[in-house]
């Protein structure tokens, strides 16, 4: 297993230990991150080109789909305008004169708060770690886990790479988000709604040493 993924030999002992892979108690998903991602995903906010609509900020108001709407798929504990001054506080949504809220970004970035975003690295990497010990071992199912990977490269051509690598990817999680969003609401009706499932994606750079250069050569 170490000669066919290059990771050292105490690290493949260690994910062969059930004890290595604790099971993570999963995040709590926030109002603002559902919101968010249904806003920038779901066929009924976004229109024909898959792009946020501006919604109309209260359901009486508006004969489809409205902010009050979307909040209150998010949490029926917060009341839509308190979610909406949230947003506007995070500079994520505004409201303009005719009392229609426009969505800002495209995804909805946790506090910097050390234990929330300790608590989205841990989800994380468990299931990073777990699709990657599925596939050495051969024992369970096969799962996605690809890269590209190119050195020589200048720090302007990085950069260019980092742009298209958040471009790309975003579109990409847009459209899974929205077909799960979908299945979920189709399963949860059947009461098959046990399983759940994640596609992440990171992009990594580091300007190389001499000799890791020399080392290539």
């Amino acid at each position: 297993m170490s000669l066919l993924t290059g990771i050292a030999r105490r690290y493949i002992r260690e994910i062969r230990m059930e004890e290595a892979l604790p099971e993570v108690k999963p995040l709590k998903i926030s109002p603002g991150a559902s919101l968010i991602a249904d806003w920038a995903t779901h066929p009924r906010f976004t229109d024909d080109a898959t792009q946020p609509l501006v919604l109309p900020r209260l359901a009486a108001k508006s004969e489809g789909p409205s902010f009050e709407e979307l909040a209150l798929r998010a949490s029926s504990d917060i009341r839509p305008r308190t979610q909406l001054e949230d947003l506007i506080e995070r500079k994520l949504v505004e409201l303009d004169e005719q009392d229609r809220v426009h969505l800002l970004a495209e995804a909805y970035l946790p506090d910097n708060q050390q234990q929330e975003l300790m608590s989205v690295m841990a989800e994380h990497l468990h299931d990073h770690i777990s699709a990657v010990s599925s596939n050495v071992s051969g024992d369970g199912a096969r799962y996605l886990d690809r890269s590209a990977y190119q050195r020589g490269l200048s720090a302007a051509s990085v950069a260019e790479l980092q742009r298209m690598a958040e471009q790309e990817g975003m579109r990409a999680l847009k459209k899974i988000y929205a077909r799960a969003a979908e299945l979920s609401e189709r399963d949860e009706k059947d009461g098959r709604d046990d399983h759940r499932f994640r596609l992440g994606m990171y992009s990594y750079a580091e300007q190389e040493t001499d000799t890791a250069r020399e080392s290539e050569d």
